[in-house]
Parts: C-alpha cells; structure tokens; sequence
C-alpha cells in the first residue's frame, strides 16, 4: 500500500497533473502497481471515490458515483 499512499500525496499536491478519463473524474496511475486512483476536483476538495484494479472493467467504477 506504500504505492497507493505515494500516489494519494502526488495527487494532494498537484491534482490537475492527471487526465480526464470521463467527465471530470481524473484517474491517477502508479508505475508498478496494477491499481489506479479515481478521483474529482470540487473546489478546493479532492474527491476520491474509488481505488481500482485497472485490469478489470473499467465501467465498475462509473457505479460509484464518479459519472456524475
């Protein structure tokens, strides 16, 4: 979990560093590790609402609340 902890901070300290992948939810990748944080930006907020298996179906995330 160091990987996704290392990320978490990368995103706190520059949130627009990550591409759109849909709407305004931003997805943020680690180098090594097969996960992928999925996140928005809401005023000064970094809404994070899922930490997925980016070998999975891609739409899994989209349930959670993150299309809107």
């Amino acid at each position: 979990m160091h990987q996704i902890d290392a990320l978490l901070d990368r995103v706190r300290q520059d949130p627009m560093q990550h591409p759109v992948v849909y709407r305004e939810v931003r997805r943020a990748i680690p180098r090594t590790f097969p996960y992928g944080i999925l996140y928005r930006i809401d005023g000064v907020d970094i809404l994070v609402f899922a930490v997925v298996d980016l070998r999975r179906d891609p739409s899994t995330w989209q349930e959670r609340g993150g299309g809107q």
